[in-house]
Formats: C-alpha cells, structure tokens, sequence
C-alpha cells in the first residue's frame, strides 16, 4: 500500500468517526513503522528528492490532519534512530557473537600493540573506495565520533 492509499483510507477511517487520537495512534503505528523500518541502514541511500516526498507526505498527513501538529520530520525522525544505533554500536563491537560483528573490520595491530588514546574502537578503519562507502551503516558507525 503506497502513501496515497494510505491516506485515503485514513481520511475513510476519520470519515466514519475514528477519533483524532486514534488516528494519530494508526498512522504512527502503521505509515510511520513502514517509513522508518531499518531506516538507519537504507537513509544513505536515498537522494534528497526521495527524502523531500517523504517529508511532503508528512506535511500532507499534517495538514489534513491526520497526525499532530507536533509530529516530528522525516528528518528528525531519522537523526533519533541514528543516535540510538550510534549508541548502541559499541555492544555490536564488544560482542564477537552479534550478528553484525561479522560485518566489522579487524581488529588493529597497533591498538593491540601500542598504549593508544582511548577510542570508541579498536577496529581498523577502512578505506574510502567508492560514494557508497559514505552511506553504508557499518563504515558510519566507525568514522562516527572518531576523534
């Protein structure tokens, strides 16, 4: 079901007497989870065309009003899974059976070997090939609060 569909059948819904705290507990619970699914891991992805309809279908949805006013963006929506996941990244890295550990770099030589600064890891940094490097969630979550 795409947006459009969507708010079609949310405007039926508020048609036929769903009350507005209702309809703010459907959209968040069904149109927002689909938006947001694994957002953190797709958002780098996306161009800024694809992020500016999403944020359009959040305004639309705002000024038929059918979610609150206060309602957040598409975008500070996305900033909050990320700091979540940011945060929760270094039990990916202190834990070798989490299923994304495997995805990670090896660990360095040098922070084995040497009295290193403290840093948020000791995986080897890898380097930057491609634009795709820059949107891929692991290679964030390592260049992130690096220094």
């Amino acid at each position: 079901m795409d947006c459009a569909q969507s708010v079609f059948a949310l405007k039926k819904l508020r048609a036929h007497g769903l009350n507005r705290e209702c309809l703010h507990n459907v959209i968040n619970a069904v149109i927002l989870a689909k938006l947001t699914y694994a957002v953190s891991a797709w958002i780098g992805f996306t161009r800024a065309g694809e992020r500016e309809r999403t944020e359009a279908f959040i305004r639309r949805c705002k000024r038929s009003e059918l979610c609150f006013a206060e309602t957040k963006t598409f975008a500070e929506i996305c900033e909050v899974y990320d700091n979540q996941l940011f945060s929760n990244f270094s039990k990916i890295i202190r834990n070798p059976c989490h299923i994304l550990s495997q995805l990670l770099p090896s660990v360095s030589a040098a922070a084995e070997n040497y009295n290193l600064r403290p840093r948020k890891h000791n995986r080897l940094l890898p380097e930057r090939a491609t634009r795709l490097f820059d949107v891929n969630f692991i290679c964030r979550n390592l260049y992130c609060d690096i220094y």
